[in-house]
């Protein structure tokens, strides 16, 4: 940025204005650079306008020499005008009685300078007229800074967020603008989407209305006649004001929109490599990361697949191996002849590099591992999360039925009544209980069986014998359980008569059977 160095020019100091103005005169006969800034509405005793543009110079008074940020006024004033807020820059002190001006304590001026009372200006505030839009600048009509900051800041505060204004917003509408090349989206389909707007109540076509104008005040809209029109429609925020967001519903055109596909970056051969791999019943996964500048881990590739029938018979041991030497293999190209990091979380797996017997398959994935530059370290599974869940097929999420066929009260009195042996039983509030695999069963008596059998198998529509068993069995219990469900299940007669029969149609070729009378 370029600055001139004002000498010998004519200054008045007013101490009404906020803003240190410069005539386009005097710009032009010095050739100053002028630059596009925020436009600023000023008021003066025979009008109102605006201001657009700006210049940065260099301006002594006395023995200090600053740079200061002037507007650009379009008149013919043979001076400058210097506002309040740059006034403390340069350590004026005004001396009404004397008509004296003094720097540092030093007198400058002795004699008093009349300032014409038609150039007095002032920021206007809370002005609604509109603004122009010229040269990319957003014209938004509004205060540079509010009365109330204005108030608690120093002078040379306030001459610094006077010549920084341009980069603050000054509403939601101020956002600016740039200059770019028109960004084309691609389309699967030639076919332009054109929706009717959407029925509004009265009072939303105000607020729609009231937004629309704002934008298009503010140049962030304009009018269009495109072919392609997508409907408006107003989000409702949370809070008391009920404020409302005007949004478009871009729907069916982002359903039509082809999607830029965002590559994974590409792997730097400079940076170390890290592999992590995980097994599971199911399948197995890896992960080739690097590091950034920071020393933070970044993905590079995936890999994953599900388990060969014959690998599923592998222990796990054995898996975390494949999981290694298959992830070795799919990322051949990036490791063979580097040194690299893998990390498993099976423990077992950090000892295979250094053992010296192997069998089996262990011993032929050793010499294919041998031919790679590699180190094995250990991992906790709550640390390799990522691997994990690509070795993990993911699975429907079932509905678990709680079956509470027995009120408490009913199983007691009749366990009392059964005389149930308790001496292979726990009692739990009054009631006795098996405890099985970390479960606490209800041991139901004999009197209440056939109800529990009979109330399962209706209210769940005449279940088989082992989806009888797993509806009954993880919350009741009693001798022979599984045998008592199948004898159930096999003389229901409902279930006997709609039974499927699976047995092979007969064939169209029957038996001729003898004959009645002759010649038949």
């Amino acid at each position: 940025m370029s600055h001139t160095l004002l000498d010998n020019v004519n200054i008045v100091i007013d101490t009404g204005s906020t803003l240190s103005l410069i005539s386009a005169d005097i710009v032009n006969k010095l050739n100053l650079p002028r630059q596009h800034t925020r436009p600023v509405r000023v008021n003066q005793a025979h009008g109102n306008f605006q201001l657009t543009q700006i210049c940065d110079v260099y301006l002594q008074i006395g023995q200090i020499n600053k740079r200061i940020m002037m507007y650009i006024i379009e008149n013919h004033l043979p001076y400058v005008i210097l506002g309040l807020p740059d006034c403390s820059l340069y350590k004026l002190v005004i001396d009404c009685d004397k008509n004296e001006i003094l720097q540092n304590g030093k007198y400058i001026i002795n004699q008093h300078t009349k300032i014409n009372n038609q150039m007095s200006l002032h920021i206007q505030e809370n002005t609604n007229n509109k603004l122009d839009n010229q040269d990319g600048i957003v014209n938004t009509p509004e205060e540079i800074f509010p009365p109330l900051i204005v108030k608690q800041l120093s002078p040379p505060n306030l001459s610094l967020l006077s010549e920084y204004s341009h980069v603050f917003s000054k509403n939601k509408y101020d956002v600016g603008k740039i200059r770019i090349e028109p960004t084309r989206i691609n389309l699967t389909s030639d076919l332009p989407v054109s929706q009717r707007a959407y029925r509004t109540s009265a009072t939303e076509e105000v607020e729609i209305n009231k937004q629309i104008k704002n934008l298009l005040a503010a140049g962030l809209i304009k009018e269009s006649n495109s072919c392609y029109s997508s409907p408006v429609t107003l989000a409702y925020k949370r809070d008391e004001m009920k404020k409302t967001r005007l949004c478009i519903d871009y729907r069916k055109l982002n359903a039509i929109c082809k999607t830029d596909a965002e590559p994974l970056p590409r792997i730097d051969p400079l940076l170390p490599l890290h592999v992590f791999c995980d097994a599971s019943q199911v399948a197995i996964g890896a992960i080739l990361k690097q590091p950034d500048s920071s020393g933070n881990l970044h993905p590079v590739s995936y890999h994953s697949r599900t388990l060969r029938s014959y690998e599923k018979n592998y222990c796990i041991t054995e898996l975390e191996c494949l999981a290694i030497v298959d992830a070795l293999d799919k990322f051949f190209y990036y490791l063979h002849g580097k040194r690299f990091i893998i990390h498993t979380d099976h423990a077992a797996l950090v000892w295979l590099k250094n053992v010296k017997k192997l069998r089996g398959r262990l011993f032929r994935w050793s010499l294919k591992l041998s031919m790679f530059d590699y180190e094995v370290k250990y991992l906790k599974g709550t640390a390799n999360v990522e691997a994990d869940m690509l070795s993990r097929h993911p699975t429907a999420q079932y509905i678990q039925h709680s079956v509470h066929l027995l009120e408490l009260d009913e199983i007691k009195t009749h366990q009392n009544l059964d005389n149930l042996d308790t001496s292979k039983y726990k009692k739990i509030n009054d009631v006795l209980v098996l405890k099985k695999k970390n479960l606490f069963k209800i041991v139901v008596p004999f009197s209440l069986r056939r109800k529990v059998l009979q109330n399962v198998h209706e209210q769940f529509g005449h279940p088989g014998t082992q989806k009888m068993i797993n509806l009954i069995t993880p919350q009741y219990y009693w001798p022979h359980i599984n045998q008592d469900i199948s004898v159930f299940v096999k003389h229901c007669d409902v279930c006997q008569l709609n039974k499927k029969k699976r047995q092979k149609r007969f064939g169209l070729l029957q038996t001729v059977p003898p004959t009645d009378r002759p010649f038949e």
